[in-house]
């Protein structure tokens, strides 16, 4: 077998071998810790971040749930003015400040529906895989307090997992929306949304699988052969014929 073909069909194993761990795991990736069998999650974030790193250019960003920084870093590198991450953990933020510390980024614990920002102070908000994991009461305010800090002609970049296309491996998920949900809820804070997919699948094998998922740990199956064949990071926007993504993204511009 070629040298290429076998890193390839070793990065397919242990893709596979990933969907056996613990789901606590997936829900704080650390890059410097990350197991080779997760990597493929860590790049599924790292390209969401380059897809927003476009817009930052001499930009003040915000980066609400920045986890332990990777991905703030990420943003200060791409050329912005400041970058400011948030996240509610003190042990994510403590950990930022001592290996992604940059002379344009900062740290600072703080609630996603409670920044503690100046009205209009930041040209791009980021919030990647944070909705899901509010309680629903909370969502309105944390969408109203990303609106309320973008200055006008802002941009909002938002990620969550489609509720439609998930094998349901959520434990810390309170909610996953369908498209019409997402694009409803976004409508309601910012005039003009763009949406993207990430991590596309068939439009055949996911309603094969949506059936399947009747039967007791088919759900474990699914996931496996999705990390094996399903993987791509890349940002294609929405309505994909014939597929369906895994996760949407949105860029949402404000007035």
């Amino acid at each position: 077998m070629p040298p290429q073909d076998a890193s390839k069909a070793v990065d397919a194993v242990t893709r596979v071998l990933g969907v056996v761990g613990i789901v606590r795991k997936l829900e704080r990736l650390v890059p410097d810790r990350t197991p080779v069998y997760m990597r493929h999650l860590y790049r599924l974030h790292e390209a969401r971040y380059r897809f927003a790193r476009d817009a930052v250019a001499s930009k003040r960003v915000l980066d609400v749930a920045c986890g332990v920084g990777y991905g703030t870093a990420l943003l200060a590198d791409g050329g912005a003015s400041t970058v400011l991450g948030v996240d509610v953990s003190r042990e994510a933020i403590s950990y930022a400040r001592s290996r992604y510390m940059r002379v344009n980024a900062h740290y600072v614990v703080a609630d996603a529906a409670a920044l503690g920002v100046a009205d209009g102070s930041v040209d791009v908000v980021v919030s990647f895989e944070t909705i899901e994991h509010l309680q629903p009461d909370r969502i309105g305010p944390f969408l109203q307090e990303l609106k309320r800090v973008l200055k006008p002609g802002g941009t909002a970049f938002i990620s969550t997992p489609n509720g439609d296309a998930s094998y349901k491996l959520g434990a810390y998920h309170t909610v996953e929306f369908s498209f019409d949900e997402f694009r409803s809820l976004l409508g309601r804070y910012f005039p003009r949304v763009t949406f993207y997919g990430q991590r596309t699948i068939p439009r055949w094998y996911s309603t094969l699988a949506g059936k399947a998922r009747r039967v007791p740990f088919a759900w474990s199956l699914d996931a496996i052969v999705r990390v094996a064949l399903f993987t791509s990071e890349r940002m294609e926007p929405l309505p994909i014929r014939d597929a369906v993504p895994m996760f949407f993204v949105a860029q949402c511009a404000c007035e």
